[in-house]
C-alpha cells in the first residue's frame, strides 16, 4: 500500500468502514478486492469501484494497493507509483474499470471484465465476450461456453 494525500473524484460506490485511518488502510490490505481506502469515514474502494482520484498536497489521505509490486520499495515520489492498475497525469491518478454491462472476476493470471451473452448458433451454445483490464480490446470466444 502507498499512502498520500487525494480525494476521489470518480466512482460508483464504495464501503463505508468507520475506521480510524492505521486500522482503514489494514482493513484495505487484509481484503484482495479492495484497491483504493480514502481517509473520510474509511471509504473503502473495490476494484472497478473508483476511476479517479484527484492529487492532493495536504488534506485528506488516501491509499492505493500495489499489485505485482516486485521492487518491494516505496516509489522516490507517489507520481511514480508502478502498478498495472494506476497511472498518472497531472493532477490525477486513473484506474481502469470495466465497460458498461461487463462484470469484474478475479482469475489467476488478474482481473478480468467479462460479459455473457447467449446466442444461438447450432444447438444451445453460449458466447462468452472478455475484456482484459489492461487492454483496449475486446475479444470474442464462441467455444467459451456450451
Amino acid at each position: 500500500m502507498v499512502m498520500t494525500y487525494g480525494v476521489p473524484v470518480t466512482y460508483s460506490g464504495y464501503s463505508n468502514l468507520s475506521l480510524d485511518w492505521d486500522d482503514c488502510v489494514k482493513a484495505c490490505y487484509s481484503n484482495s478486492s479492495c484497491i483504493v481506502v480514502y481517509e473520510e469515514d474509511c471509504q473503502m474502494f473495490a476494484i472497478g469501484q473508483i476511476s479517479k482520484v484527484e492529487k492532493l498536497t495536504s488534506g485528506t489521505k488516501i491509499a492505493f494497493r500495489l499489485y505485482k509490486n516486485t521492487t518491494l520499495t516505496c516509489p522516490a515520489k507517489d507520481t511514480m507509483i508502478e502498478s498495472p492498475f494506476l497511472s498518472y497525469s497531472e493532477p490525477y491518478w486513473t484506474l481502469p474499470t470495466c465497460p458498461e454491462n461487463f462484470t469484474l472476476f478475479s482469475r489467476d493470471e488478474g482481473y478480468w471484465c467479462m460479459q455473457f451473452d447467449e446466442m444461438q448458433f447450432s444447438g444451445a451454445e453460449k458466447c462468452c465476450f472478455l475484456h482484459e483490464m489492461n487492454k483496449e480490446n475486446l475479444t470474442k470466444n464462441a467455444n467459451c461456453m456450451k
